[in-house]
């Protein structure tokens, strides 16, 4: 049986810019999905799918999958209860924010060992800018730990279970790669271990 720790699915009172509590029939694609509210995804059409029957997102397959939606600002708050339980980078589960495309974004994940990383994606390739182990609560397959993602100029923000876990500040040179006038954020989902549990996004 699934369930919630304290803080999982915390609403913020101005109401989110976009909401998905992926309710839809089983193995949707988001490529074909629509949001509970604002807009539609865009990114990978496919792979990204609801898991008929409970409200929750995983991978079809070997994954990694990325989708994001238009916020309308660079500056956002991105929070999904999220369960995993695998080490393996191809797991990992997130938030992504100043998307461009599948190579560049900005991504922040939870991997089931405990560990919290912040990653650049430019021009295809991936790089670690921070991380941090030991998590607690370890993330589990059982019960969903609320991830929030805070985005504010240059300053990344990383909170679990709603304690501040991990916070980096990007260089200049990064800052002008991913400025604040990319409005789009949304989600990264590894393999099937990962599943997301609605996903919310303020700005």
């Amino acid at each position: 049986m699934q369930t919630h720790a304290a803080g999982a699915r915390r609403r913020q009172s101005s109401g989110p810019t976009a909401e998905d509590s992926f309710t839809e029939a089983a193995n949707t694609n988001l490529g074909t999905h629509t949001l509970d509210s604002g807009g539609g995804w865009s990114g990978s059409a496919s792979g990204s799918q609801v898991e008929g029957g409970t409200g929750l997102l995983r991978a079809a397959n070997t994954g990694p999958y990325r989708n994001w939606v238009d916020l309308g600002a660079g500056n956002p708050t991105l929070v999904s209860p999220l369960y995993t339980n695998n080490n393996s980078s191809s797991h990992k589960i997130g938030h992504v924010f100043r998307v461009t495309d599948q190579d560049n974004l900005l991504m922040t994940t939870i991997r089931g060992s405990a560990h919290c990383y912040i990653y650049k994606r430019d021009g295809g390739t991936e790089t670690t800018l921070a991380w941090v182990a030991g998590l607690s609560p370890v993330p589990s397959t059982t019960t969903a730990y609320e991830f929030k993602t805070v985005i504010t100029e240059d300053l990344i923000e990383c909170y679990w279970n709603e304690g501040l876990v991990l916070s980096h500040t990007i260089s200049g040179a990064e800052f002008a790669t991913f400025p604040t006038t990319i409005h789009e954020a949304g989600l990264h989902i590894g393999r099937t271990s990962a599943r997301m549990e609605n996903w919310q996004g303020w700005t």
